[in-house]
């Protein structure tokens, strides 16, 4: 099973979030997409103030057939059809943003793919999702569930909300 985030902080947030699932429904197989949650955008200190614009976040999973440098590579190319500038300041705002966040208990580091996610245990935007669809994976080496861990991101730094759409 993979598992992917999904955020927003531009424009039309929802609309490219469901942009982005469908996009993703032409590889994952039995997709399961999590509620939205709106969280505050992770910045420097040193960015500009209209940086800060709150994101919607979502996490997707389901199976695929694709090895993870594929997988990375049709997310890119899924970004830029979606609208995503390729030439962008890391963490400016976005028109979307879709990360590998877990393969099954897969743990890789490959320079520019690593998977976990190497910041998931520190992001409830990414976490809390990720435990909406798949509450008991499990984090390699952890022996701890999304469940759990999520709980422990809320307990520590709760700044998301769960929205109704």
């Amino acid at each position: 099973m993979v598992i992917l985030g999904l955020g927003s902080n531009m424009g039309e947030r929802l609309g490219y979030l469901n942009k982005a699932a469908a996009g993703l429904s032409d590889i994952l197989s039995g997709m399961t997409i999590s509620p939205v949650y709106e969280s505050v955008a992770v910045l420097p200190e040193s960015a500009p103030g209209f940086w800060n614009k709150p994101f919607l976040n979502a996490a997707v999973s389901g199976e695929t057939s694709f090895a993870p440098h594929e997988l990375l590579q049709f997310i890119k190319s899924l970004e830029k059809k979606i609208g995503r500038s390729e030439h962008y300041q890391k963490w400016s705002p976005r028109v979307i943003d879709i990360d590998i966040l877990a393969m099954g208990n897969l743990v890789m580091d490959a320079g520019h793919l690593k998977i976990p996610h190497p910041l998931l245990l520190e992001r409830p935007f990414a976490l809390l999702p990720l435990a909406d669809i798949a509450p008991d994976w499990q984090y390699p080496g952890k022996n701890i569930s999304a469940r759990e861990l999520a709980q422990k991101s809320v307990d520590t730094h709760r700044t998301d909300h769960k929205i109704s759409i």
